[in-house]
């Protein structure tokens, strides 16, 4: 709590809102400070959920944690020659992700995100096979048991059915684009076919979390947007690709430099001023955002039914295309 004063006092300092209030709800997880009608437009184009530290900021640190004592060990040939290094890297990992979600204020999505890679390192260091569903299922789990009333919290519910249609939907329908390389292909079009790849993989991920939320959003929210993908697609790069990494560099930097720490900040508030831009500019185009009523257990268990044939459908549809693809290939050749 010390930290979290310390630094929220910085932030405070040093930026003017609105970059404050959004900075200090992607580093600290505070988002009542934001003002209401800037949370209103974020809500009416869809893009509230990229001010929520959630699993890619987690994961993010996971990353570096694990590339970090990777690095320090080889310093030493002496450890690497006692300890396998991988699952050293991993076990002193876990240290700075605990303390991550303890500086992240320990929200429901900051809960399910550790518990998640928690579960995955675990797998890795025990050598069993990886289950990204079970571990959420196992994250779930966990967070009802000691409070069994976040079943009924829209943030638990948001947050474990974005993740869950994200890996539900994604994999399945991610061959649609297939990765293929030509043997003698120049190195402009090799980049311009996997930034295409890329791409395709980021919308494929932001409609896969929308469709996955829409009936959580109705029912709570009376509301859906109609402007959540592209208002996605133009936020998303500045407020969560490149903003979410700053901030995880002044948590860290903090301690060991103010200027360094500055010029971080400055950076993230330019980053937030155009996010900001595209989000009020999409919210006040007409009918970003519909008002519904608000649907039954029936409507929300067929939507999720049909939601789930149809991502079977298309999967087996591009399995058989990849297929007659492949052998038309291998009869060519």
């Amino acid at each position: 709590e010390s930290y979290r004063d310390r630094l929220r006092n910085f932030v405070t300092l040093n930026t003017a809102p609105p970059e404050r209030e959004i900075l200090l709800a992607m580093i600290l997880g505070e988002q009542k400070t934001i003002p209401d009608d800037l949370k209103e437009q974020f809500n009416r184009t869809g893009t509230s959920h990229i001010l929520a530290i959630s699993g890619f900021n987690v994961g993010m640190i996971a990353l570096f944690s694990v590339l970090f004592f990777q690095s320090l060990l080889k310093i030493f040939p002496r450890l690497l020659l006692m300890f396998n290094a991988t699952k050293v890297a991993y076990t002193l990992s876990l240290v700075p992700i605990l303390l991550y979600a303890g500086v992240a204020g320990m929200g429901i999505s900051v809960i399910r995100a550790t518990i998640m890679v928690f579960v995955l390192m675990t797998a890795i260091l025990i050598r069993r096979p990886k289950d990204l569903l079970n571990a959420l299922a196992l994250a779930a789990i966990i967070i009802l048991v000691f409070s069994p009333s976040a079943l009924f919290d829209p943030s638990f519910q948001l947050s474990f059915a974005a993740v869950a249609a994200i890996l539900f939907i994604s994999p399945r329908l991610q061959e649609l684009l297939p990765e293929r390389k030509e043997q003698k292909e120049p190195l402009s079009l090799s980049l311009i076919r996997k930034a295409g790849r890329n791409s395709y993989v980021f919308l494929l991920v932001s409609i896969s979390a929308t469709l996955g939320t829409l009936p959580i959003i109705a029912y709570h929210f009376h509301r859906l947007s109609t402007v959540v993908i592209p208002a996605n697609i133009a936020v998303m790069p500045f407020l969560g690709i490149l903003t979410t990494p700053l901030c995880l560099l002044l948590i860290i930097l903090y301690p060991l430099s103010d200027t360094l720490c500055l010029l971080i900040l400055h950076g993230a508030a330019y980053l937030i001023q155009i996010s900001v831009f595209f989000v009020k500019f999409f919210s006040s185009l007409p009918a970003a955002s519909l008002l519904v009523p608000s649907p039954g257990w029936i409507e929300v268990t067929a939507y999720y039914l049909l939601l789930s044939l149809l991502t079977f459908y298309c999967a087996s549809f591009i399995k058989k295309r990849s297929s007659k693809d492949n052998n038309g290939m291998t009869q060519f050749s």
